[in-house]
Parts: C-alpha cells; structure tokens; sequence
C-alpha cells in the first residue's frame, strides 16, 4: 500500500513548479479541500515577463496646433482681378492678353502677359495676376486688356474678307465699336496698388 505524507511548506517551495501544482492538486483531493496556486519564487537570473508599452495618446490641443502649423495660411498678397462676360458657349476657349503701352497692343504675340482659359459654364470668367511684379506697383504705368473667344480654337481673332472680326471680342473699359480696334489711350488703366482695401478689377464684356 502507498503511503502518503504531507510535506512542509518549506519543502514544497523548494519543488519545481509542475511538481508543486502535481502535489497541491493530490493533497486537496485527499484532504478534500479546495486546491489553492502556490505563489512561485522567482529565483536571480531566471526569466520574467516583460509588461508591455501602452501607447501614449498626444493631447487634442498638440494635434490641433500640428494642423495649423502644417496648414497653407492665406495668401495676402493684392491681385489684378479680369473678368470676362457675354460668352454665348463653352466651344473653344478664351484668349487674354495683357499691354503696358501703345507699341505692340492688340499684338498678342507682343503682350507683357497673356493666358489661354477654359470656358465655365456659367458666370464670368476670370485671370488672376498677383501684383508681386514692380511695373504692376507702378502707379504711372498704364495697362490695356483684350480678350475673344476663340471658338475654333486656333489661336488667332478670326475676321472676314474686309477684316472685320468674325468671333466675339472686347477690351477694358469697354470701349464703343468702330472702324477698327480702338486706340490704346481708350482702354488702357493704371494701378492703385497702395490702397490696402481695394483690389483692382477690369470687367470685359465680349460681343
């Protein structure tokens, strides 16, 4: 017959960890007690569980002010503001020149600045110049606009045998027809960009 004896506490904390688990687990079914998990030494030099790194949430306000940082701040440079009206279509597109004197004007080929637009749907359509360029600060400097609607879409004003334009044009000021295009003193404009509160617009109206 088999005989059991209990051991020492000292004696079982001296046991392996399956041995001591073995032994608790047959010495509560005999005793008929409730089995209870010895606490095991950890002895120098023997592996431990390493806890884990929780990962730190930044604050909402250091989000918030990494967005305004990286965020584009509005530009607050003045510009020159040209809107177009009286397209009767979105076939072909829109041709715009920009002069600064009598030689040369309503020469695209000649113009200080000009700019080839898609057509919207509806509203004016509008040419933006920043006024970063020293000749557009200069208040004695006089500029003239023309814009047409190239409806075929060849890059030029198309006109008849006797020289008359055959697709819709205007110039700024908006100046009366004649026999031919109007002189450049009739539309040309100067800049006031020293007035902080009002940005320069040219409005065309095409026919």
């Amino acid at each position: 017959m088999l005989a059991l004896r209990l051991l020492k506490p000292r004696e079982i904390a001296r046991l392996p960890l399956p041995s001591t688990l073995l032994l608790t687990l047959t010495a509560s079914l005999f005793l008929g007690c409730k089995p209870s998990m010895p606490d095991r030494q950890v002895s120098p030099g023997s592996p431990q569980a390493i806890p884990l790194a929780v990962p730190h949430k930044l604050p909402d306000e250091t989000h918030e002010e990494s967005q305004s940082q990286s965020a584009p701040m509005p530009s607050s440079r003045k510009a020159l503001v040209i809107e177009v009206l009286g397209f009767d279509s979105q076939q072909g597109r829109a041709r715009l020149a920009l002069y600064r004197s009598p030689e040369g004007f309503n020469q695209p080929e000649k113009a200080w600045a000009k700019e080839t637009l898609e057509i919207p749907n509806q509203g004016p359509l509008v040419w933006t110049l920043e006024l970063d360029e020293e000749a557009l600060n200069d208040p004695q400097v006089h500029w003239a606009v023309s814009a047409h609607h190239d409806k075929n879409s060849n890059d030029k004003l198309d006109k008849s045998a006797l020289g008359i334009p055959t697709e819709p044009y205007g110039f700024s000021n908006n100046p009366k027809r004649g026999f031919g295009p109007p002189k450049f003193d009739e539309v040309s404009f100067s800049i006031d960009s020293n007035d902080p509160k009002s940005t320069p617009r040219i409005e065309i109206k095409i026919h």
